[in-house]
């Protein structure tokens, strides 16, 4: 994957198999079309810290990511921008986020 400035640590698919997201270590994660396999947008440039989990809600509307910092975003798949100010849940590096089935916590 290609438009990155250090490596990729995490990647995931949406659901629907149309979208791929990947997490770097230069701080950004961004979205791929599988069919061409190109950036769909801009970059997410929120994160402080190397981005270490990526993941779609069901409806691949919003992505979860998390960082090294222990910071957890939620973004909106469409507009790359993010739905809400990040979330301090953890002392260490965030490896893994489950939503609950309404998807409004982790």
């Amino acid at each position: 994957m290609c438009g990155y400035s250090s490596s990729v640590d995490c990647v995931s698919g949406s659901l629907h198999g149309k979208m791929i997201e990947s997490g770097s270590q230069d701080e950004t994660l961004q979205i791929w079309d599988t069919a061409d396999v190109k950036p769909m947008g801009e970059p997410f440039r929120k994160h402080l810290a190397c981005v270490t989990f990526v993941g779609f809600t069901e409806e691949s509307s919003a992505i979860v990511s998390g960082a090294d910092d222990g910071t957890i975003h939620r973004w909106m798949t469409v507009l790359s921008r993010r739905i809400s100010e990040p979330t301090r849940r953890c002392e260490d590096a965030v490896r893994n986020i489950v939503l609950s089935d309404d998807e409004q916590k982790f």
